[in-house]
């Protein structure tokens, strides 16, 4: 199972690894409401409908839990605020894998310096139960204080820290790794062992850098969140389960 973050554990967990995970009852709010959540978003998904705070501000009772108010406050201390321009709805995994990248200096997102001190967090909001099939967030622990030059470095040259740009530009990221558009076998899929897969590993393991492997954040009860630091390195991940059942239990993830 996965292991949460203890209370006590909160800013040496982030510190080191740099992310930490918020159990459902450590954010000190009625479980039930995830569900609420879950449900009505399931019903703005399958209606097409833009899913946003305006038509679900279920999800304003998440960002003011006391609990994750309180480990805000202890790892930012209390004067801080949420940035404005940001993926402020829902993202849905399914058959696709991004890149290996750092995200941009919002809300400007433009080259500007990177400071280990945590000046910002990514938080990522789970209404719903995640299983490892599920296309968990996967994240780099430790990444947060790897630096580049970024006046040598050609493969580091937008707002944003790559690992492996040539995964975009190459097309990588367009092609369906699962879902009915996926090309791989089934057993391929399921066992890790697509060539996407195997590039997202070789990347990493080429930097033969000590305490450098993947974690993937799964399985997660519903109503988890996730904080981690702005610099850590991470990327969205494709589904492993079996597609036909992805339309009536989707994996919806806020940020």
């Amino acid at each position: 199972m996965t292991a949460y973050t203890k209370s006590e554990d909160l800013v040496s967990e982030f510190v080191s690894r740099g992310i930490v995970l918020l159990h459902p009852d450590a954010l000190e709010i009625d479980r039930d409401l995830h569900n609420q959540i879950y449900e009505k978003e399931k019903t703005l998904f399958r209606a097409k409908e833009y899913i946003t705070a305006e038509n679900l501000p279920e999800i304003l009772q998440v960002l003011r839990a006391p609990g994750l108010m309180s480990a805000c406050n202890t790892l930012l201390g209390e004067e801080w605020a949420i940035v404005p321009f940001t993926h402020n709805t829902p993202f849905i995994s399914g058959a696709y894998d991004q890149h290996w990248h750092k995200d941009d200096n919002g809300p400007y997102n433009g080259r500007k310096p990177r400071y280990h001190q945590p000046v910002q967090l990514e938080l990522l909001y789970y209404p719903q139960a995640v299983t490892e099939e599920m296309g968990p967030t996967a994240t780099l622990p430790f990444s947060q204080y790897w630096t580049f030059d970024h006046e040598e470095n050609h493969d580091n040259f937008a707002g944003v820290d790559h690992l492996d740009f040539g995964y975009q530009t190459e097309g990588w990221e367009t092609v369906a790794v699962s879902g009915k558009r996926s090309n791989y076998a089934e057993d391929e899929i399921k066992n890790r062992q697509t060539a996407h897969d195997e590039r997202m590993r070789k990347v990493v393991d080429d930097l033969a850098w000590p305490l450098v492997h993947p974690y993937e954040a799964a399985p997660l009860e519903a109503g988890t969140v996730l904080l981690y630091s702005h610099n850590l390195f991470h990327r969205g991940n494709h589904r492993r389960d079996s597609w036909q059942t992805w339309r009536d239990h989707p994996r919806f993830m806020w940020r």
